[in-house]
């Protein structure tokens, strides 16, 4: 039987910004267009897909608290293959963890970012955060 194929895909473009970017709705839709080229369907149970046109009070804008939710239900069912699409904003923080305790793996000091479109309320999500949630499964 073959394996599920479930897909989460996210795009903020922060119209409202002063940092706005322009292309990254364009990117969701691209990468739609490929991954059903390749076998994934679009069914709501398949692939979610997080912009910021959406409603703004719905679970498809891409805010951290519902990217992260994405996110577990992207790695909640063992035995898929998975595929992730960000296009937005990066940054990065200090990482605050000494090399090798609890994520802290960058000989920079510093933790690579993704920007959700409540940074400014919610905080940015650090790789240590994403490891945590998509390869850990904490």
């Amino acid at each position: 039987m073959p394996h599920r194929r479930k897909a989460l895909l996210i795009g903020c473009n922060y119209p409202t910004s002063t940092h706005r970017l322009r292309g990254c709705i364009d990117d969701v839709a691209n990468v739609t267009e490929f991954l059903v080229s390749r076998g994934f369907s679009t069914h709501p149970a398949n692939m979610v897909t997080l912009t910021d046109d959406a409603d703004p009070r719905s679970s498809y804008f891409p805010t951290g608290h519902n990217i992260l939710a994405a996110m577990h239900w992207l790695v909640s069912e063992p035995g898929c293959v998975l595929f992730l699409h960000y296009s937005g904003h990066g940054g990065q923080v200090p990482d605050d963890h000494p090399r090798g305790e609890g994520g802290g793996y960058h000989s920079s000091g510093f933790a690579d970012t993704i920007v959700p479109v409540d940074f400014e309320r919610s905080g940015m999500i650090d790789s240590g955060a994403l490891h945590r949630v998509l390869v850990s499964d904490e």
